[in-house]
């Protein structure tokens, strides 16, 4: 949390810095109903905890106080990323792409702002991989103790991320569409049913236990009114979903991907490369530079080496 309330503050300062000569050449394209269903994938992307927290409630020393963490939790990362998201559109327009950080063109504050972030990354990936791991574990039947078959599927899992990272360098286009399809299910649709379905179960008198209830049962047994909010709310995350996904596709047919680092060397000499030492400057051409030569600065989407 302090990683990420300094990256915010950082962050912020930049964008103050900026304000003065980017805010009045920003350009703000239309708003189009496409454009806001594809950002509904980000969005989601963006909050898509929900696969960890039946393990973060387990861990807890107090489960029933549950409510109260997410609850809070989530206030905090809408009340520091919000503002700031809102901020930084309104200072740099069009020219903002997948993250803030390459807008903004103190160069000190954009590095220490990249490094507080990925130090925050690497502590939230402690929690975040912690079910796949144990999922892991429990497909390969690795004893619950420490010893070396825990160790080599947790560096496998990690080392399948890190594969999958490096596959995929251009990350926006697929962090649509992997939120438009995995988070309305997994953060949305699924809760809503186990939670309808939880409240509609009954002991089974044979048994003592409890009897998962069916379809008809989850009907009869849920008040109406919560009955219709948690299918009018199920309904909706499918059909943004799906549309969602949908326009997340036509994105990644469209857009040109760069190879990946351990590809390049076997392509030809024009191979295309981003320059990560350049910035996306503010205007609509990108080419508005606060601190001196735009041209050596400013980056261009793509460069061809000849």
């Amino acid at each position: 949390m302090l990683c990420t309330v300094l990256a915010v503050l950082l962050i912020a300062l930049g964008i103050s810095l900026d304000i003065s000569a980017c805010i009045s050449e920003a350009h703000y394209p239309k708003t189009s109903v496409g454009g806001a269903v594809v950002s509904l994938g980000t969005f989601l992307f963006a909050f898509s905890g929900h696969q960890v927290f039946p393990t973060i409630q387990h861990d807890m020393y107090r489960p029933i106080d549950f409510p109260k963490s997410i609850t809070l939790g989530f206030c905090i990362v809408a009340f520091l990323y919000m503002p700031l998201s809102v901020y930084g559109y309104l200072t740099y327009g069009s020219s903002m792409h997948s993250s803030i950080i390459d807008s903004v063109q103190t160069s000190w504050i954009r590095h220490a702002a990249n490094l507080t972030i990925a130090i925050h990354c690497i502590l939230a990936l402690i929690i975040m991989v912690n079910p796949l791991n144990q999922q892991a574990e429990h497909l390969f039947n690795a004893p619950h103790s420490f010893g070396i078959q825990r160790v080599l599927i947790r560096t496998g899992v990690l080392g399948t991320i890190l594969f999958c990272a490096l596959t995929i360098p251009d990350f926006g286009p697929f962090m649509n569409l992997v939120g438009a399809l995995t988070n309305p299910p997994t953060c949305v649709v699924l809760p809503a049913l186990t939670n309808l379905y939880l409240n509609a179960m009954s002991i089974d008198e044979k048994t003592r236990d409890y009897k998962i209830p069916t379809f008809p049962e989850v009907i009869r047994r849920t008040d109406i009114k919560k009955l219709l909010w948690n299918g009018f709310i199920i309904v909706i995350a499918l059909v943004a979903g799906i549309v969602s996904a949908y326009l997340a596709i036509q994105e990644i047919l469209t857009v040109h991907f760069t190879p990946p680092c351990y590809l390049r060397p076997l392509f030809a000499q024009t191979a295309t490369i981003l320059h990560n030492e350049k910035i996306n400057c503010c205007g609509m051409k990108q080419n508005i530079y606060v601190f001196g030569n735009a041209t050596e600065m400013c980056q261009l989407s793509q460069q061809t080496l000849l």
